[in-house]
């Protein structure tokens, strides 16, 4: 686990990240980026945040849950044409926003 503290000249700048892995003397790309946003802290000791290298794939985190509500985050190194969810137990009464929305889906 390693803490960083990252800088950039304006919120919003995209970072990018790589590995060395000295083992292998090899380079390796980490698949996520990170958006950067002024005095921004993600991820502590308990609740880490994760960087991926190689293949990357699709990664689903809930957030935010309340009696009425949950947020649905994804990370996606490739393109998504759709996505379906089922859930046992849940009523459906209203969906809105996001990247759904921001791309046309049907939501």
């Amino acid at each position: 686990m390693y803490e960083m503290q990252m800088w950039s000249n304006a919120a919003g700048d995209i970072l990018s990240f790589k590995y060395y892995d000295a083992s292998e003397d090899a380079i390796i790309d980490i698949c996520q980026t990170y958006e950067f946003d002024i005095s921004d802290i993600i991820g502590n000791l308990t609740e880490p945040v994760f960087y991926y290298t190689g293949s990357c794939f699709v990664n689903l985190s809930f957030s935010n849950p309340t009696s009425s509500s949950v947020d649905i985050n994804y990370y996606s190194n490739t393109e998504i044409a759709g996505f379906q969810f089922n859930v046992d137990g849940v009523i459906l009464t209203d969906t809105s926003g996001g990247d759904a929305a921001d791309a046309g889906f049907t939501i």
